[in-house]
């Protein structure tokens, strides 16, 4: 018995060698440390330009799209989209560059680019008040999408340094949220202003 129990053991921790004559340990596959890779990607070495891009995929509501094809099609390890946008918005705090989509969207839509450290608090100010057209100056104004203010409400916690938020939510709720925000099937602009201020109001506990 200890002679059968010795073989299956060095039968586990067998390396398969390749045609090359390298040495590869059999590791098996887990999807949540792919997942866990992707995420530290996004936080770590991902370049300023891969992150500027992750980020208007996030806002453009495109992001949830791809997961879900990617689920579809059977690769289970990418990270889910709020986990991805999320962390693609705290990469994007540390390197202090939050306003730069707000600068964008002003010269994109002709308001005034002063406005773009403002402009998030401005956001949450009407959507939390009701409204929906966000006043962008030069006579401007836009309606927000869920996805941008999400994206808005975690810049403005941020900016402000505001951790209050971050003190008395649910995780799991939040990300279910979260989710729906991003995936822009959600009414409730407001709630997304909200679950995205206190995501950032969590980067800065964090942090």
């Amino acid at each position: 018995m200890r002679k059968l129990h010795v073989s299956t053991a060095f039968a586990v921790a067998l390396f398969a060698l390749t045609a090359g004559g390298a040495v590869h340990a059999q590791i098996p596959y887990d999807p949540a440390s792919q997942r866990k890779i992707e995420i530290q990607t996004i936080l770590t070495r991902a370049s300023i330009k891969a992150v500027d891009a992750q980020r208007q995929t996030c806002i453009f509501g495109d992001e949830a799209k791809k997961v879900a094809e990617a689920r579809r099609e059977g690769r289970d390890s990418m990270p889910d989209a709020a986990d991805i946008c999320v962390a693609t918005l705290v990469r994007t705090a540390r390197e202090r560059r939050l306003p730069e989509f707000y600068r964008v969207m002003l010269a994109n839509l002709g308001g005034d680019v002063r406005r773009a450290n403002s402009l998030p608090s401005s956001i949450g100010a009407v959507l939390l008040g009701g409204g929906d057209a966000v006043n962008l100056g030069n006579g401007k104004s836009t309606i927000i999408a869920s996805s941008v203010a999400f994206d808005a409400g975690f810049s403005a916690a941020y900016m402000k340094g505001d951790r209050r938020a971050a003190a008395s939510i649910d995780p799991t709720r939040l990300k279910a949220v979260e989710e729906q925000c991003l995936a822009i099937t959600t009414g409730d602009d407001s709630l997304c202003y909200s679950v995205g201020y206190a995501e950032g109001g969590r980067a800065l506990a964090v942090n």
